[in-house]
């Protein structure tokens, strides 16, 4: 009965108690009882480990210390990769790779590949050759990793604000220039009428 297999579960009955009257009936009864109460224990021992994984990985994301040692240990793993991926364009191995190397390892599809899993999107190249080398010509392997690690993922809020006040400061600079060039316009304006 559901009370017998509770009690020989619970420690409530002995399991000889339970087995002995079994084994008159059937002997492959008692398999089946041996493989229930088998059962049930691994089941009761995988929800006590669950709560215990789960109380630790909760406690785990809570630890900033914890968060700041594996953003570490990421970061240092992504620079390995980025460094990785810097050689396999690099085929001359000069040390320094240049637009056309960069087009040449986006033809590769293994490249493509790396710099997808790396999280940089490479649906231009030209303009990532620049966005990481600036107005140089060629891209060392510091500059490479630096570039990569500043435009790995999608625009944070930090990198919108940034680029909010640099094209503020822009519009300002701008701003004064046409004013003092109105300015000259029309002091020439008033020599021309003279």
């Amino acid at each position: 009965s559901m009370l017998t297999l509770f009690q020989s579960i619970t420690g409530g009955i002995s399991w000889y108690e339970v087995t002995d009257p079994l084994q008159e009936v059937s002997g492959m009864l008692v398999g089946v009882f041996i493989m229930y109460i088998f059962l049930i224990t691994f089941a009761v021992f995988n929800v006590i480990t669950g709560i215990f994984c789960h109380s630790a990985i909760e406690t785990a994301v809570r630890d900033p210390d914890l968060a700041a040692q594996a953003e570490l240990q990421n970061r240092k793993l992504y620079i390995q990769r980025v460094k990785k991926l810097f050689h396999d364009v690099d085929e001359d191995g000069s040390g320094v790779i240049s637009l056309q190397d960069l087009e040449s390892g986006v033809k590769d599809e293994n490249v493509r590949a790396y710099f997808a899993a790396l999280d940089l999107d490479l649906s231009d190249a030209w303009t990532i050759f620049k966005l990481i080398a600036g107005k140089s010509d060629v891209i060392d392997q510091d500059t490479f990793v630096q570039g990569c690690l500043r435009l790995r993922g999608s625009a944070r809020r930090q990198d919108c604000i940034a680029t909010l006040t640099e094209m503020e400061m822009l519009l300002r600079r701008f701003s004064s220039f046409a004013k003092v060039t109105a300015q000259k316009m029309e002091s020439v304006s008033a020599l021309g009428e003279l």
